[in-house]
């Protein structure tokens, strides 16, 4: 994460934005630890992803739906 916020940086770029799912906890808390922020949740993304990438489950192996996408941003 660090080579990448400094190649954003270097290209004069002040915001980065990533995507996860609602039930990955685990790269939630990674990014929120390096100063990511929650900027948006987007109720039932996971059904439209789905429609292009049908491999996508419906649970994760803890038994969580996965359905709503995760917008994290970092401003540098």
């Amino acid at each position: 994460m660090q080579m990448v916020e400094e190649k954003a940086t270097q290209q004069q770029c002040n915001l980065l934005t990533l995507v996860t799912t609602n039930d990955n906890e685990r790269a939630i808390r990674f990014y929120q630890h390096r100063g990511y922020t929650i900027s948006q949740v987007i109720p039932n993304a996971v059904e439209l992803a789905r429609k292009i990438k049908p491999e996508i489950p419906l649970y994760n192996e803890k038994g969580v739906s996965i359905k709503d996408e995760i917008v994290l941003i970092k401003h540098l």
